[in-house]
């Protein structure tokens, strides 16, 4: 989830989309993409909704188009008109399917358009003639759970792209959720235990859908007192992949079925407080739907709505001074956080903690409200995150629960949010800058002080 957050800070600064007109005057400046929208046969395509992009990287290469700006149409003659400040840009149809530049209904293999101050860019798109066919199927329900079932949803999703777009929303007046911006302008019905999904272009899909179990009716407004329990509420899901070819698919059976992935929080001396912690795992493609988990007093937690795949587990954060120590599925150690669930043979999970982690005490000279930032200098791999501190006003710092080894600490002012937010890695940022880091050995139960002086980054 941090990596999708961390979209929203990449993007916080840019702002492309100056004015859009098709008949009116362009004001403010800059630069222009402009062209027509033509249908198969060559003729102009009137009143189609033509949009521009943006894309941001993310971690493990993933590359995130982002809208920028509402939508233009096509006027008369099939002709659109965006005026843009310089930067690179990705042009698209609003359309089934989506047409992106140039001339292909895949975002991965869509391209960029980079416009420098007072280009004036001529972008065509010609409209696909590609078939759409339909699919239709039934949601099976296996799930045990005796409180009332509802079947409630079906989302569908391609396999085929390689590129994923996503939308960052502003929610309750804060920064940001997203929602997927899905693949092609299919629509989806669903009534009772029957879907219907039109408008699919081949190729290969996954298709999830979702059995509801609650002790209140869909959509109803519950209201409780202070202290009362919440209404009991469990989406369990169930997965199938489908592949559209040339020709509608029909009775396609996806199955729900309830299988709990579980774990234990284990101290490896005195024990800790557990009750209370939350455990939090991403999955594939986001997948991020019932994935929090509270530990009991004993350590044990559950997440009843997994699908199979491969999760990662985010960092939890730990009582004071413990930290992570190893994490064991089916006792087997791994190597980092990721661990594979799989229905037919859900093996536990054990995450073995310290409650006698090392304290850094420390101070920056010349500079308040510094970003602090500790970083493994052993090649150990950490199951929990780097931590990134704050100084006070007057420069100082504590780091608590910090796993015994040796480290580079590091203080810089005007830390880029991309490294604050998750999605540019502390280690890889800190490289240039490895030989002004102050070396440091953690040992267990210790407090270790330390004195820095501030790292201006080069800005690039």
């Amino acid at each position: 989830m941090k990596a999708l957050l961390s979209i929203a800070f990449l993007l916080a600064g840019q702002t492309p989309l100056v004015a859009q007109s098709l008949n009116g005057t362009i004001k403010g400046p800059a630069a222009a993409i402009h062209g027509k929208v033509v249908q198969p046969d060559g003729q102009p395509a009137t009143g189609i909704g033509v949009e521009l992009l943006t894309s941001a990287a993310v971690t493990k290469g993933t590359r995130i188009l982002m809208p920028s700006g509402k939508p233009a149409e096509a006027g008369r003659g099939g002709e659109y008109r965006f005026s843009v400040t310089p930067g690179d840009y990705y042009v698209r149809t609003v359309s089934t399917p989506r047409m992106y530049f140039p001339n292909t209904p895949e975002p991965g293999e869509a391209k960029a358009i980079h416009v420098e101050q007072g280009d004036d860019i001529s972008v065509d798109i010609q409209l696909s003639a590609t078939p759409v066919f339909k699919i239709s199927g039934r949601i099976i329900d296996l799930v045990s759970d005796p409180k009332p079932h509802s079947f409630s949803e079906v989302s569908f999703v391609s396999k085929s792209s390689a590129v994923r777009e996503y939308k960052v929303v502003a929610a309750a007046g804060f920064c940001c959720g997203t929602s997927t911006v899905p693949d092609s302008n299919f629509k989806v019905s669903l009534s009772n235990d029957r879907f219907e999904i039109r408008g699919v272009r081949p190729g290969t899909y996954e298709l999830t859908a979702v059995v509801h179990v609650s002790d209140s009716k869909p959509d109803q407004i519950v209201i409780s007192k202070p202290g009362d329990r919440p209404p009991y509420s469990i989406n369990y899901r169930g997965r199938t992949v489908v592949e559209v070819t040339s020709a509608d698919v029909v009775d396609i059976k996806v199955e729900v079925r309830a299988v709990a992935f579980e774990g234990r929080i284990v101290s490896n001396s005195k024990s800790i407080q557990t009750k209370g912690i939350s455990v939090t795992v991403s999955g594939p493609d986001h997948d991020l739907d019932g994935t929090i988990a509270i530990a009991d007093k004993s350590g044990r937690f559950r997440f009843p709505n997994l699908l199979d795949g491969t999760y990662t587990l985010d960092p939890l954060i730990l009582p004071l001074d413990a930290y992570f120590v190893e994490i064991l599925q089916g006792g087997k150690r791994l190597s980092n956080s990721e661990f594979v669930f799989n229905k037919s043979n859900p093996q536990p999970i054990e995450i073995i903690v310290s409650p006698n982690g090392g304290v850094i005490d420390g101070q920056v000279f010349n500079s308040d409200r510094a970003s602090i930032l500790l970083v493994p200098a052993d090649g150990q791999t950490r199951y929990d995150a780097v931590p990134i501190r704050r100084t006070s006003p007057f420069g100082e710092f504590m780091i608590r629960g910090v796993a015994p080894g040796q480290y580079r600490i590091f203080a810089f002012n005007n830390l880029p949010s991309a490294v604050s937010s998750g999605a540019v890695a502390a280690s890889d940022f800190v490289r240039p800058y490895e030989a002004q880091g102050t070396p440091l050995i953690v040992k267990p139960g210790a407090r270790t002080a330390v004195r820095l002086s501030v790292i201006q980054p080069a800005v690039k």
